[in-house]
C-alpha cells in the first residue's frame, strides 16, 4: 500500500467533499460529542486540533474548555477554509500532521477520526504526545479494525484500519480507554456506498486493485444486513483514548 498516493488520494477528496461532509458524516459528529464529553471541563489555554475537519470537535472543544488560543491542522485546504470561516479568531493551517513541528506545546491536544490516514502511527503517537504539556490532555477518537465489517467484502479499497492494541504503547499508562461500535443507517445500498464517496473516505491504490462494486455485490449486502426496519447499516469501531500527561517531579 502506497501510504503517499493514498493521502494524495484523501487529500483530495476530502477538500472537494468539504461542503457536504457535516450532512454526511453522522459517525464523526457522534464521536466527537463522546470525546468532548470525555475531556475534564477545565479551562485550557492552548488547544491543538489535528485533522480537524469541518470542525465537529473544533466547536465543541471551545465551548467547554474556552481556550485562549486555538490551532487546527488539515490536510485538506477545505477543510481549513471551512473553520477559519467560522472561528476567525482561530489559526487553522493545511499541513499533513506528521510533517508538522508547532514548535510549542500545549494545554490539550485532540483529534478526532484522523489517525486512521497516517503513515506511521506509532511515531506519530509519539510526536503528538509530545506536544501536550505537562498536567494537560492528549484525547482522540480513531476507526480501528472491524470497521466498515459490512461493507468490506463489496468493494475494495476500504482502508486497513487500524489495530487498537498495536499503536499505544507510546503513551504512558494510566490511559482512559473505550472502544465501541458505532452504527448508522441508510434508506438503501448505494446509499451506504455512497456515503464514504460524499465524505471523501474513498480511494483506490491502483489499477485493478480491489473488487468492482456491482449490482450482485450491493444485492448481497442487503441480503445479508438489511435489519427489520428496511434500513441497511455501516459500523464503524472506534477506540477514545483520554491521558493527562504527569507533571515533572
Amino acid at each position: 500500500m502506497d501510504i503517499k498516493n493514498i493521502k494524495h488520494q484523501i487529500r483530495r477528496n476530502f477538500s472537494n467533499a468539504a461542503e457536504q461532509y457535516s450532512g454526511w458524516a453522522r459517525v464523526q459528529e457522534q464521536s466527537a460529542s463522546m470525546l468532548a464529553a470525555m475531556l475534564p471541563g477545565v479551562k485550557a489555554e492552548t488547544v491543538l486540533d489535528i485533522g480537524c475537519g469541518t470542525g465537529f470537535l473544533t466547536g465543541k472543544v471551545m465551548a467547554k474548555l474556552k481556550p485562549e488560543k486555538l490551532t487546527g491542522l488539515d490536510f485538506a485546504e477545505g477543510m481549513t477554509r471551512l473553520c477559519a470561516q467560522q472561528w476567525p479568531g482561530s489559526k487553522f493551517l493545511c499541513v499533513d500532521a506528521e510533517e508538522y513541528d508547532p514548535g510549542e506545546q500545549f494545554s490539550v491536544v485532540v483529534s478526532n477520526f484522523t489517525f486512521q490516514w497516517l503513515g506511521d502511527l506509532p511515531k506519530a503517537m509519539k510526536a503528538f504526545y509530545s506536544w501536550v504539556k505537562p498536567g494537560g490532555f492528549f484525547a482522540f477518537c480513531v476507526p480501528v479494525k472491524g470497521s466498515l465489517k459490512e461493507l468490506s467484502g463489496l468493494s475494495g479499497a476500504f482502508y486497513d484500519f487500524p489495530d487498537e492494541t498495536g499503536f499505544l504503547m507510546p503513551l504512558p499508562k494510566p490511559v482512559v480507554r473505550l472502544v465501541e461500535d458505532m452504527t448508522v443507517y441508510y434508506d438503501s445500498p448505494v446509499e451506504a456506498v455512497k456515503s464514504l464517496k460524499k465524505i471523501g473516505a474513498n480511494y483506490k491504490e491502483g489499477a485493478g486493485s480491489g473488487k468492482k462494486l456491482t449490482r450482485a455485490g450491493l444485492k448481497e449486502y442487503g441480503r445479508l444486513y438489511k435489519d427489520s426496519t428496511g434500513k441497511y447499516p455501516v459500523t464503524y469501531r472506534v477506540l477514545t483514548v483520554v491521558v493527562k500527561k504527569r507533571k515533572a517531579k
